[in-house]
Order: C-alpha cells, then sequence, then structure tokens
C-alpha cells in the first residue's frame, strides 16, 4: 500500500468491549529506491497513543543519515509503500498484547 505522500500515516482502529485497547502502534514499510540502486530498504516508525484514543498519527523518523524513507519536511518518501502494521497493548498485570495486520496490494 503507497505510504501518504505529505504528513504521517494514519492508522483507525476499534476496540471490542472488554478487550485491552492499544498503547502502541507502528508500521512498518520498503522505502522507494534511491538511484542508481532498485533496492528498497525496510523501515518501521512508531509511536505512543493513549488508551482511549481510536486512532493515531506515525510521523516519519529517519534512522540515519543515508535513511531515505524521509523526504526532507520529515514526510514519508514518495514511492514508499507500507506493508504491515502492529498495535501493542498492556494489562495491568504487565504481560503484552499485540495484533499484527499485513497489508496487501491486490492487482487485476
Amino acid at each position: 500500500m503507497p505510504s501518504a505522500v505529505t504528513g504521517p500515516e494514519t492508522l483507525t482502529w476499534e476496540v471490542p468491549t472488554n478487550a485491552l485497547a492499544p498503547t502502541s502502534i507502528q508500521v512498518y514499510g520498503t522505502a522507494a529506491p534511491v538511484a542508481p540502486s532498485t533496492t528498497r530498504p525496510s523501515f518501521n516508525d512508531k509511536t505512543g497513543v493513549a488508551s482511549t484514543a481510536r486512532t493515531g498519527n506515525i510521523f516519519c523518523s529517519a534512522a540515519s543519515t543515508n535513511d531515505k524513507h524521509c523526504d526532507a519536511a520529515g514526510n514519508f518518501a514518495t514511492g514508499d509503500s507500507l506493508n504491515g502494521a502492529h498495535l501493542w497493548a498492556n494489562d495491568a498485570a504487565g504481560r503484552e498484547f499485540a495484533s499484527f495486520y499485513a497489508i496487501y496490494a491486490i492487482t487485476p
């Protein structure tokens, strides 16, 4: 799935009755190749959210100066693609629960 051309990636979710709400969200993807390379390096960006939230914005954060999945303005670069989203929650006993969603593009 292509990432946002400008601004953050926005995830939206529902929390069933009596379920734990996520407090951390993360996206995974591949960056657009930088010429002359054809390699699509992988990236991931993560943020915390309030347990009462049902939507969250994940901003682009370059891991190093060689990480080109963010543009100069801090947006996801044109040509980046997302392939996964991960939501985490913790219970009162400190156990961690996670849900991972794979993102596929279906082309005819």
